[in-house]
């Protein structure tokens, strides 16, 4: 016959076998390592998603930087907005180009000046920090560039001594007045 099991009894039997788990020494280095393990993955997983965010800034930084330089170029007869949109486009991230500002200045007809500033910005989702609440990450850049010609000065000087005569100061004449033309 066997004794009926009481609740006390059940009780002692809970508490003996949580005290033998607790004073056991075998296996008690897995739990640290398991649970450092599990630690270095996580931080490994925000270090991942971080270098994927700083990447991706660095690609619309440089990408802007580009861009605003060859937009700002007075050389450049193509339309600025146009010379941005392209740059941002080729790089694959045209989404990211939020806004871009350009001031021209003409004087005489002649371009003078030119100021174009671009702003990027991209969202993207988070692989790893999700899991501690953080679903997204922004990265994003503004680059300005401006291009102008001064007023300058030129001063031509002409010698006019006597070793100039005859036709050396006809060829003088031609040539002054070729270069204020």
């Amino acid at each position: 016959t066997q004794t009926p099991r009481t609740a006390q009894t059940i009780k002692k039997g809970a508490f003996a076998l949580r005290n033998q788990f607790w004073q056991d020494q075998d296996g008690a280095m897995s739990y640290l390592g398991l649970s450092g393990a599990l630690v270095m993955m996580v931080f490994g997983g925000i270090g991942i998603d971080m270098m994927h965010a700083e990447l991706k800034r660095t690609k619309i930084q440089n990408t802007a930087d580009r861009a605003v330089l060859a937009a700002a170029a007075l050389d450049n007869d193509l339309d600025p907005n146009a010379v941005v949109t392209s740059y941002f486009a080729a790089a694959g991230i045209s989404g990211a180009l939020q806004h871009v500002d350009i001031d021209a200045v003409s004087v005489g007809g002649n371009l003078s000046s030119r100021a174009v500033q671009a702003t990027a910005h991209d969202t993207m989702p988070a692989n790893f920090m999700s899991l501690i609440g953080v679903d997204n990450l922004q990265a994003g850049g503004t680059a300005a560039a401006a291009n102008a010609i001064n007023n300058i000065e030129v001063s031509m000087v002409l010698d006019i001594s006597g070793s100039m005569g005859g036709t050396k100061l006809t060829q003088l004449q031609d040539a002054a007045k070729s270069f204020v033309d």
